[in-house]
């Protein structure tokens, strides 16, 4: 008898927290989803859902925290790339490579919005499997001045979008990743010594701990007196507001100017991640996105002479 009350009473409670996980937070999760998977959304979403009580303005409070605690590993990332790049200024790669735009110097560097689906490559994550290159893709990255050497700064992590626009369309450039996959593409996190394992960890962390306020672009289109921009369209309610309180944390963080060393920085993300394992949200993933299943196959097919390492 107490048992079955007892039964009764958790699924009535159950219930009632669904419906406090409401359609804003699933939104939320949705965005996320592509980006990570369906099940890591979930349960990121859920553990920032029940650490914020469900407020969204302390969420946005808990994802200027998150800024502040990336703010000197996208510091000392910013720095190597000053170092590494062979043409100066480096162009950002948009959407990922967003929190360099929110540092002095970096916020100046040229952008231009590039993923695989304008570049016809499918994408295993998020579902897309269209193989056409955008008949305006050349004609963009032209306007861009994109069609003379450049360093093309990413998050990572595979290089199919480098391989994409040196082999099919000839370009000459320089990439430098924040994670590396690809042993011929330098990577910031793997010049530190972070392993492939926890440098996936943070450059998958990226996808959540820096919220676009934009979807990846489906298309380019040709606007009067604009020439060929990339369609972006908003992404929800809540990634937009956690997008800029982050990102606010990472400007913040540049100005407190934290003077530990990278290795040190990232460091303190991954026992964030280790934390993370036990359900505490910290921000940082507990564990990778699922891997790329043509990732072995993708390396072992890379044409030995394009290297940049």
């Amino acid at each position: 008898m107490n048992i079955e009350l007892t039964t009764e009473n958790d699924q009535h409670r159950r219930k009632e927290d669904m419906k406090e996980f409401n359609r804003r937070w699933v939104n939320l999760q949705n965005t996320f989803s592509p980006e990570i998977g369906k099940d890591l959304a979930e349960m990121f979403v859920r553990s920032l859902f029940n650490q914020s009580k469900g407020d969204i303005r302390r969420a946005m409070a808990i994802y200027f925290q998150i800024g502040i605690a990336w703010s000197a590993l996208i510091v000392h990332w910013r720095n190597w790339i000053l170092k590494k790049s062979s043409v100066k200024p480096p162009v950002l790669v948009m959407r990922d490579a967003k929190p360099l735009a929110a540092l002095p110097i970096s916020n100046s560097w040229p952008r231009v919005w590039l993923n695989r689906r304008v570049c016809g490559i499918k994408d295993e994550m998020s579902g897309n499997g269209d193989t056409k290159v955008h008949p305006f893709l050349e004609r963009y990255l032209k306007q861009h001045s994109l069609d003379t050497p450049f360093t093309f700064v990413d998050s990572g992590c595979w290089g199919t979008i480098v391989r994409e626009l040196h082999e099919c369309l000839g370009m000459r450039f320089q990439p430098l990743f924040l994670f590396s996959h690809n042993p011929s593409i330098p990577g910031f996190l793997n010049e530190l010594g972070i392993d492939a394992g926890h440098g996936e960890i943070l450059n998958d962390s990226f996808e959540c701990c820096f919220p676009n306020v934009v979807n990846r672009p489906s298309s380019l289109v040709e606007a009067n007196g604009s020439g060929i921009i990339p369609k972006l369209e908003k992404t929800d309610f809540f990634s937009i507001l956690l997008g800029k309180s982050v990102l606010s944390g990472v400007r913040m963080g540049a100005k407190i100017g934290d003077l530990t060393s990278p290795t040190k920085a990232a460091q303190h993300l991954l026992r964030l991640s280790d934390r993370a394992k036990s359900g505490e949200f910290t921000g940082i993933l507990p564990q990778n996105a699922p891997t790329w299943s043509e990732g072995k196959n993708f390396l072992a097919q890379w044409p030995r002479e394009l290297s940049w390492t």
